[in-house]
């Protein structure tokens, strides 16, 4: 999997971060004039490589974000020799304007997400439909996270509204929770969801794990079902 998948990966990630400089990025490596310095940025890249291609999380790209800082710190040792060595002052002006610029008009339109709102629309959605007093169990945990920046960055928990990982999804968990038993578990928040909430599932396989175990479900939009008690 390191191999033909996760190094596969870091390159590409690594290609769209500096596109045709990324094969000369490491010469600069070798005109970082303290070798203390050198030695530290090396074995910080090595680090932070070894710990990302081994990682086992499907989004993994985040974690190789030192590894790209360091390759941009070598990359500008090298332009920086470039500079001295060979251009004049006008002309070095505009190789280092000229190398942003690039950059920025490859990439615009992977980073610019203004139109991509499916997800937005989705969760507002469903906020609006359950209104208060409610726990959402997501499909997935990238899911959970979109109703997370809701409830937490919007502050729309002051509607009793909680979102459960859906992680910690099981049917015994439901049915304990619907008998008032035991509350469900929000680890992010370190906090047990109060007791007595209305419960919705977003997944159809957890509607159907439900349902054979003989709770009822009622269908609120086309995947909204809410638990009837």
């Amino acid at each position: 999997e390191i191999l033909f998948e996760r190094i596969p990966l870091f390159l590409k990630l690594c290609f769209q971060q500096l596109y045709l400089l990324l094969p000369i990025s490491l010469l600069g490596l070798f005109l970082v004039k303290n070798r203390g310095v050198m030695t530290f940025l090396l074995l910080a890249l090595l680090g932070n490589l070894f710990f990302g291609l081994s990682y086992q999380r499907f989004d993994i790209s985040p974690y190789f974000i030192v590894s790209f800082l360091i390759l941009s710190i070598f990359l500008a040792h090298l332009l920086e020799w470039v500079k001295d060595s060979y251009l004049h002052r006008s002309s070095s002006l505009a190789m280092l304007a000229l190398i942003p610029l690039s950059l920025l008009v490859m990439n615009h339109g992977q980073v610019d997400q203004s139109k991509n709102t499916a997800a937005a629309i989705m969760v507002e959605s469903v906020l609006e439909k359950i209104g208060q007093d409610a726990i959402i169990i997501s499909t997935d945990f990238t899911q959970h996270e979109y109703f997370l920046y809701y409830l937490i960055g919007e502050g729309l928990e002051k509607k009793n509204v909680y979102a459960v990982n859906p992680d910690e999804f099981s049917v015994e968990a439901i049915q304990s929770y619907l008998r008032g038993e035991k509350s469900l578990y929000l680890p992010l928040k370190r906090i047990e969801a109060p007791l007595q909430l209305s419960v919705y599932v977003l997944s159809p396989i957890h509607r159907q794990l439900l349902e054979r175990s003989g709770i009822r479900l009622q269908q609120e939009d086309p995947n909204l079902y809410r638990i009837l008690k």
